[in-house]
């Protein structure tokens, strides 16, 4: 039997709605790579950790300014 990690993955509307963005905006944080995820066709799978990991790099960006 083989061990499976059980991760948690978020839709790109949950990202908008998380960030408080638009659609658009959250399509264009994944494009540009700023929020890791990866695709499955034509779909983008983002594992909530990374979602953490941005808001703490641009949290800790804008605290540093």
């Amino acid at each position: 039997m083989s061990d499976i990690t059980n991760y948690d993955f978020i839709t790109v509307d949950q990202l908008a709605a998380t960030l408080q963005i638009s659609r658009g905006g959250a399509y264009a944080l994944l494009k540009k790579g700023e929020i890791k995820c990866f695709k499955i066709g034509s779909h983008y799978k983002i594992q909530s950790s990374a979602v953490d990991e941005y808001i703490h790099k641009m949290t800790e960006a804008s605290i540093a300014h």
